[in-house]
């Protein structure tokens, strides 16, 4: 009997203590816990969405727990589109937020409509039934009745902007409740596309490519403020220009600067870094507490310039000089997200995606492009990425 009260008395006694245990982790968790009330919030333009600067880009998170950790330093705006990782970044976004209330986060997703791969212009293919499958798959995906944010992904000019039928889809989708609000993705042109969004009066925000690296920076500021006038939410992409200089990742971009950069103005509402690890995701979120970019930063991403990075800018000289006018946009952006994000998978799609043949280049002799504002041997280069079409799928993780 006495050995039973003994052991029932150390078995208290240790429940105890791991109760003290549990409650002290819990106060150092609260302590160490984020506070919101420190974090720079900026108004989404007429949609009244209140976000912090910094918000999560989705596309390269393929485990739910960056999306989580994200969520508890204070993110609220979460992207992802339709084709990323072919669909699974929806699922584990769907299967991840079903246990989070709905109003805790702002939830985006993008639709890619077919194009011809020499004129650029939607094909026939691109229908408002097409569009609306595509929609419907995305909501199922995500277990969600409705997005938040609804982009028209990767518009290239005017045109796609204002295509009657993709403003019809758009209008579709927020008349039957699919989404909130809508906007335009874009990755090159983006003044042109930015101010064709404002002369539509119908989109709600604009998402841009923009960071230190690019050659028409200004001009794409200028565009984001113009929007910022019109009532428009601006949100930046691509912030951190590739995160190397170099294709052997020998020579970082100061990726904390690069970001504080692109959201040093008042009129660039926030940003959708991506991140793959925990690291990068809370280097990250650290930004929304202290978005203040300092002189010895700007003097950092000054010196870069001298490299050449591994971003495109979109200038679109390359095409211009190009007999066969390859999409070299598109072609470079898969090199970045091959040697600067790693992300072969990602690559290889965009490359898929533009059904060229083995060589475009073996028609020529000698290369024509021979102007690129980066240096870059373009040739070269196109060589290099389009070896990943050879690599089969089951060997890409």
């Amino acid at each position: 009997m006495k050995h039973n009260k003994l052991e029932r008395r150390n078995f208290i006694k240790i429940g105890a203590l791991g109760s003290l245990a549990a409650l002290a982790a819990k106060a150092t968790a609260a302590e160490n816990a984020p506070d919101p009330t420190k974090i720079v919030y900026r108004t989404l333009g007429r949609t009244r969405l209140k976000v912090p600067v910094v918000s999560l880009g989705v596309m390269r998170a393929d485990t739910p727990g960056i999306v989580s950790r994200s969520l508890e330093m204070g993110v609220l705006h979460l992207d992802t589109a339709h084709g990323y990782q072919d669909g699974r970044n929806e699922e584990m976004l769907g299967q991840l937020l079903k246990n989070y209330p709905r109003d805790k986060y702002i939830i985006s997703t993008k639709i890619y409509m077919p194009r011809d791969k020499n004129t650029r212009q939607f094909t026939t293919e691109a229908t408002n039934e097409k569009f609306h499958e595509l929609l419907d798959i995305s909501l199922k995906r995500l277990q969600l009745d409705y997005v938040d944010i609804l982009y028209l992904h990767v518009c290239d000019n005017r045109d796609h902007v204002l295509h009657p039928d993709m403003l019809e889809s758009m209008r579709l989708a927020k008349q039957q409740g699919k989404t909130q609000f809508t906007g335009v993705s874009t990755h090159h042109s983006e003044p042109e596309v930015i101010d064709a969004a404002i002369e539509s009066k119908f989109y709600d925000i604009v998402l841009s490519a923009y960071n230190f690296k690019q050659k028409h920076h200004e001009q794409v500021r200028d565009a984001l403020k113009r929007a910022h006038d019109a009532g428009l939410g601006t949100i930046v992409m691509k912030t951190m220009a590739g995160a190397y200089y170099d294709k052997e990742r020998q020579k970082p971009i100061n990726c904390t600067a690069a970001l504080k950069w692109a959201i040093r103005h008042d009129f660039v509402h926030t940003s959708i870094p991506g991140a793959s690890t925990f690291e990068e995701a809370e280097k990250n979120c650290a930004v929304m507490y202290n978005p203040q970019i300092t002189d010895t930063d700007i003097k950092e991403l000054e010196e870069g310039l001298q490299y050449s990075s591994l971003y495109c800018t979109g200038c679109g000289e390359c095409t211009c000089q190009c007999p066969f006018g390859l999409p070299f946009n598109d072609i470079m952006r898969s090199y970045m997200y091959a040697y600067g994000y790693r992300d072969l998978h990602l690559a290889k799609k965009t490359i898929e995606s533009l059904s060229l043949n083995a060589d475009p280049c073996s028609n020529c002799t000698d290369c024509k492009v021979t102007n690129c504002p980066n240096g870059w041997d373009i040739r070269a280069k196109i060589h290099d990425i389009l070896r990943i079409k050879t690599i089969p799928d089951e060997f890409i993780v």
